[in-house]
Formats: C-alpha cells, sequence, structure tokens
C-alpha cells in the first residue's frame, strides 16, 4: 500500500530524499517491521514492550525523526 512506502521510507531512510531513517534499519528489517505491524503507529505501540531492546531503544530514540519525515 501507499501509506506504507512512506513508513518503510522513515523506518530505512533514503538520502535521495534526505530522510535519516533508524540507525541500524535497513530495508529488510524495515520490511519485516511493516509487514508485522502494518504501520508506524502500530510498530511504536507494540515495540516498547515487545520488540528487542536494542531496536526498541533505536525506535525510541528516532521516534520524532521519523514522525518528522511524515510531515
Amino acid at each position: 500500500r501507499a501509506n506504507q512506502i512512506v513508513d518503510l521510507k522513515a523506518l530505512m531512510g533514503d538520502p535521495s530524499d534526505n530522510i535519516p531513517g533508524v540507525k541500524g534499519v535497513g530495508s529488510k528489517t524495515a520490511a519485516k517491521l511493516i509487514q508485522e505491524f502494518d504501520s508506524l503507529e502500530k510498530i511504536y505501540e507494540k515495540s516498547y514492550s515487545g520488540a528487542k531492546v536494542k531496536l526498541g531503544c533505536r525506535l525510541y530514540i528516532f521516534e520524532r525523526e521519523i514522525y518528522h519525515t511524515q510531515i
């Protein structure tokens, strides 16, 4: 879906569009997260409680930057 492309780019970043993405999250991890949770909002709802600690911390740190790319 089109809205998932935006979420995917927000997670993995896109240098050509100056989107920073989440450190350590590439295309495979981003696609897996989108496939599992369907959207960034759902990823955040679940990530703090269910994700691996390292990934959960990265998502928490970059949350504001990720949402900034969707504006």
